[in-house]
């Protein structure tokens, strides 16, 4: 017999179950779920101890290999962030932890991601600034990977985010 001592914070699939006002860690208060995947959900969240500050926090399902990805992903955004913070075009990330047996990554909170946008504009073509901005960009993000010897391996549309 398996017995799920966090049952009263999980669903069927282990994803936690979220409930807007509740909070995380004590100090991070859930306005709403952005979105969800196999890895688990983001939410939108505000920093008590940042002045109210919107936050991003990915909260993986539970499970040893979803937790493993990311505490991997985590090092990994800090080892981003701590060779380079400013001026890279890459997320940044504030802090992780662990929250009733959940994983959870704190980052800033970005904007749409780029597939997003060009389904809200049914796929019509985007001015040739705007791509050039968001090449350049992207592109300036890879050449630091590039620099700190790392490798991005799921670069698509959907992981490209705009700033407001």
């Amino acid at each position: 017999m398996r017995i799920n001592h966090s049952s009263d914070y999980s669903n069927a699939d282990g994803s936690y179950v979220t409930t807007p006002g509740s909070h995380l860690g004590f100090r991070y208060i859930i306005d709403k779920v952005m979105g969800a995947g196999a890895f688990g959900q983001v939410l939108r969240c505000r920093d008590m101890c940042e002045n109210g500050r919107i936050v991003a926090i990915k909260i993986s399902k539970q499970g040893s290999s979803e937790t493993d990805n990311a505490q991997i992903e985590a090092r990994i955004l800090n080892r981003i962030s701590n060779l380079d913070p400013e001026t890279n075009r890459l997320v940044k990330i504030f802090d992780s932890f662990y929250f009733r047996r959940y994983f959870l990554i704190v980052t800033e909170m970005l904007d749409m991601d780029l597939y997003g946008y060009l389904k809200k504009r049914s796929f019509d073509p985007i001015s040739i600034d705007l791509l050039r901005n968001i090449a350049t960009q992207t592109l300036t993000g890879l050449r630091h990977l590039v620099n700190i010897k790392l490798i991005h391996c799921d670069l698509k549309p959907e992981n490209i985010l705009f700033t407001d």
